[in-house]
């Protein structure tokens, strides 16, 4: 037990590490003489790696710190996506991916106006990045919004949206939207169980047996619990076609 609990704060240690490198590279690049000591190429890889570490330290329970950087990464990312340049893309995907995560902040803070503003961004830059899988996780996080609020019908617009993106993205990704677009069917205000039903055969089929080797998996944490557990929780009768 002392030593999982020594592991775990290890990793936490290098998860904090890795998510202040952008903050401390940036410190550094000081402009001498009208130039940058460090071009954007040799800053941006330490977003590209700091981003999952963001996602991975706040469900390790590191939210504080999390909070801590984000502003900053928004702000500069933010800047690096909107500068047509051949790191244009890779920024974007950055700033997609941090938005969905301060999304989240704003959602364990109740505060649904953020929360729809950062998704709404983050699918913004997602376009940018002509990446399908961040346009669909933002259409389905935005989708989530509705659900808290209340809002069946513009949930599932949103889920139906989202599946216009589903080409090219991968199983994890699909079984994730198909599992909430089952979700959004079944609510009795759509009533729609044959179709919810159909729908959670397909997450059930897409679904992959190692989740955490996806590639998305950073930003879409979605593993075998989630599945089930979403599933029977919040769609009881699509619930119970699972084993």
């Amino acid at each position: 037990m002392a030593q999982h609990s020594e592991k775990k704060r290890t990793r936490r240690e290098v998860l904090a590490f890795l998510i202040e490198l952008p903050l401390a590279l940036m410190g550094l690049n000081v402009i001498e003489d009208g130039k940058a000591f460090l071009h954007v190429d040799e800053v941006l890889p330490s977003y590209v790696t700091a981003i999952p570490a963001c996602w991975r330290l706040y469900f390790d329970g590191g939210i504080a710190e999390v909070e801590h950087v984000l502003p900053s990464y928004l702000d500069r990312l933010s800047t690096l996506a909107q500068q047509p340049a051949r790191h244009q893309k890779v920024a974007a995907s950055c700033a997609s991916q941090a938005y969905q995560l301060s999304w989240l902040l704003a959602l364990q803070h109740q505060d649904f106006g953020k929360a729809l503003s950062d998704i709404k961004k983050a699918f913004y830059y997602g376009d940018i990045a002509d990446d399908n899988h961040l346009r669909l996780s933002s259409l389905v996080r935005q989708a989530h919004i509705c659900f808290h609020l209340k809002q069946p019908i513009q949930q599932l617009q949103l889920h139906q949206k989202a599946l216009h993106f589903r080409s090219d993205v991968s199983p994890l990704l699909q079984s994730w939207l198909y599992i909430v677009l089952a979700e959004s069917q079944a609510n009795p205000v759509i009533s729609q169980q044959e179709a919810a039903k159909q729908s959670l055969s397909v997450a059930r089929d897409l679904f992959p047996e190692h989740p955490e080797d996806d590639p998305h998996f950073a930003y879409v944490p979605i593993d075998h619990f989630f599945f089930v557990n979403h599933a029977v929780s919040n769609c009881s009768t699509v619930g119970r076609l699972l084993p």
